[in-house]
């Protein structure tokens, strides 16, 4: 690992997750397809200078966020830059006929448009004024800063920010960890008898691979990156049932799902080897946690269907795949594609379809500023489907966002 000093800035090799992103823009640059974005909306008299102030507070002690890419040589590097606090743009859609409607007509347009990756910002925030008793803050960030994890580290500390400074209250101005410091923990991790095991583990689970399982065949050269979402809300009492049962059953939810699309994707295409992405926390211990960046790995799950299993039994078999997936999340996805299509000599995607399911949680509490958050779609991707699944509201209901290629669905 090469460490540049350079007019006493500090440039950085990009972690395996960020590269995964950068060879993404790569190949579709100028694109929304790393966007991330969400409006955090909070409730009753809003003071805008106050949230604005919770929003430099977070970019101050959180220096991930204020990562900037750089290419020396035709190689991208990373450096923090320094802090410096930032004055929010103000959209008034309170005097507009239907203000929601104007509104979520300009975020849609927000979430698409492509940040300037180089030496610039890799986020946008931005005041937005409802009503007098609903506003908050529109929040745009790019994965190579960024991943779901770190959106809920972002919009809990800026509610937390915004409830202290709202009561007079002092605010812990303690520094958050670095990423940099996941940069060496990787370099660690490759030279380490762990990262050797993690690469015999997936060498043996594709000995062999599958036919890609897809459920309509794309034409590489022909299908874009245009997406759509189509969002879905799983009523409170089959949520409960399955939360039940899961709990009956000592599975987890994501395992229900898991198994129920292999189900899906088996009695429409016969296929009974399947490999389907997912998308891991790669977060190994508390700090990390703690940390802003982009730390998600890809990951590919294959699972075998029996016909002759019963329900429950083919659900314990696909839990016990998840789990031996997750003691080996960390391998990086970008070098695992790389022994893959070595091994077999093969350019195919492993898998075109992804299941997703996003726990990090809001934090709720009385003494916290009420509030309501909202997500948004960057209409833009590279598999044909994927699936999200969250409850990040804790309000008792999961939400299921499809979202697909134009090209390939309607």
């Amino acid at each position: 690992m090469e460490i540049i000093m350079n007019s006493q800035v500090q440039y950085y090799p990009l972690t395996h997750p960020q590269k995964v992103t950068w060879y993404i823009e790569k190949l579709h640059p100028g694109s929304s397809i790393s966007n991330i974005a969400s409006t955090l909306r909070f409730k009753g008299d809003v003071d805008y200078g106050l949230v604005e102030k919770a929003f430099n507070k977070f970019i101050e002690v959180n220096d991930g966020m204020r990562i900037k890419i750089v290419e020396q040589d035709g190689e991208p590097k990373q450096y923090i830059s320094k802090y410096e606090y930032r004055k929010l743009e103000f959209f008034d859609f309170s005097k507009s006929k239907d203000a929601l409607t104007d509104l979520y007509k300009w975020d849609a347009q927000m979430a698409q448009k492509p940040f300037e990756l180089i030496d610039s910002d890799l986020f946008y925030f931005a005041l937005v004024k409802i009503s007098d008793e609903d506003g908050g803050l529109y929040i745009k960030t790019h994965h190579l800063i960024s991943d779901a994890w770190t959106m809920g580290l972002l919009g809990n500390q800026i509610i937390e920010f915004y409830t202290a400074f709202s009561k007079g209250l002092d605010v812990n101005e303690e520094k958050k960890p670095s990423y940099t410091d996941f940069v060496f923990s990787e370099e660690e991790y490759k030279n380490s008898g762990r990262f050797q095991k993690d690469k015999e583990f997936w060498s043996g689970k594709f000995e062999t691979i599958p036919e890609t399982t897809v459920l309509r065949n794309r034409n590489l050269n022909h299908t874009g990156v245009k997406a759509r979402r189509k969002t879905m809300l799983m009523p409170k009492k089959l949520t409960e049932k399955l939360y039940q049962y899961c709990s009956e059953n000592r599975i987890s939810a994501y395992t229900v799902f898991l198994a129920a699309l292999s189900m899906y994707i088996n009695r429409i295409t016969s296929k009974e080897d399947i490999i389907l992405g997912t998308t891991t926390l790669n977060r190994s211990n508390a700090k990390e946690k703690e940390t802003t960046g982009m730390y998600s790995n890809i990951a590919p799950i294959r699972i075998n269907i029996n016909g002759d299993m019963d329900f429950k039994t083919f659900t314990q078999a696909v839990a016990k795949e998840n789990l031996s997936l997750l003691r080996h999340q960390r391998y990086p996805f970008d070098l695992l594609l790389k022994d893959i299509r070595g091994k077999h000599r093969t350019s195919e995607n492993l898998f075109e379809i992804v299941l997703n399911y996003q726990n990090s949680k809001f934090v709720k509490g009385e003494h916290l500023a009420e509030y309501t958050t909202r997500w948004h779609f960057s209409g833009q991707q590279v598999e044909s489907l994927t699936i999200n699944i969250n409850d990040r509201e804790k309000e008792g209901h999961l939400i299921i966002d499809y979202d697909y290629l134009t090209d390939l669905f309607n």
